[in-house]
This record gives C-alpha cells, structure tokens and sequence, in this order.
C-alpha cells in the first residue's frame, strides 16, 4: 500500500512538472507521436475522429481571447463522407455552408461546433475542427 501511494505521488509530481514546464504556444500543430500535447490538448471527439489517410496532424488554437478549437486534418484526401458519418453519428447535423466549409451543430451541446473544410489546391486535405462558444 505505502509503494501506491509513492509510486501515485511521483506520477502526480511528473505529469504536473511535465504541464509546468511544456511551453505554451497559442497556436500549435503535433502529431500524435507527441504524446504529452496530444494529450494535454486534443479532445475525445477529435481523437475518436475516423482516420481518412495515414497522413494527418492535429492542431490546437486559442489565440488573442477567441474560442478554444482542436482539429485534425488529413493530406492526399478529398472526400470528408466518412468525417460527415461520424458527426451523424454523434448527434451533429449539418447547419450550413461557411466561408471556411460546413458548419456542424447540435441541439444536445450548443456549446460546440465542428467544422469541416476542404482544401483541393496545392495538394488535397480535409480537416474536422471542434470548435466552443
């Protein structure tokens, strides 16, 4: 019982020095290969987000007082039906078109959003960005 409850307080004092110590950065891109920001800042939805190709980054922002956002997007793709399922299927309904793509409601959580865009030119990419209010 007592090597628990050390072995349970240096976990604790590890993760709070690594938190600590990791710079923040208002806007960052990482792989999930670096797992302390993928972690630290990547949500449940946008982790459980079906994987389009095997080449994909993940991001986060909450820069100059806007809303937190997280995403992830996918190179050498352009199709997003499988990103489309995947909001259905967590109760998102598709709201309207906007200037950087879809916009993604839900009645259960008006607190957020996602996004989806598409990008053709230089090279195919489609991203999913959940968003807060």
């Amino acid at each position: 019982m007592k090597k628990l409850v050390i072995v349970s307080g240096l976990v604790i004092a590890v993760v709070t020095i690594t938190y600590l110590l990791l710079p923040y950065e208002d806007e960052m891109s990482y792989r999930e290969s670096d797992m302390v920001r993928y972690h630290l800042y990547t949500p449940a939805s946008i982790k459980q987000a079906p994987r389009l190709s095997q080449d994909y980054i993940f991001s986060h922002s909450a820069a100059n007082g806007q809303p937190e956002s997280n995403g992830v997007c996918f190179s050498g793709v352009s199709d997003a039906a499988a990103l489309k399922q995947y909001l259905v299927s967590r109760d998102f309904i598709f709201t309207r078109k906007v200037a950087t793509g879809e916009l993604w409601t839900s009645d259960r959580n008006p607190n957020v959003y996602f996004t989806i865009t598409r990008n053709i030119s230089p090279a195919s990419k489609v991203c999913l960005y959940e968003s807060t209010r």
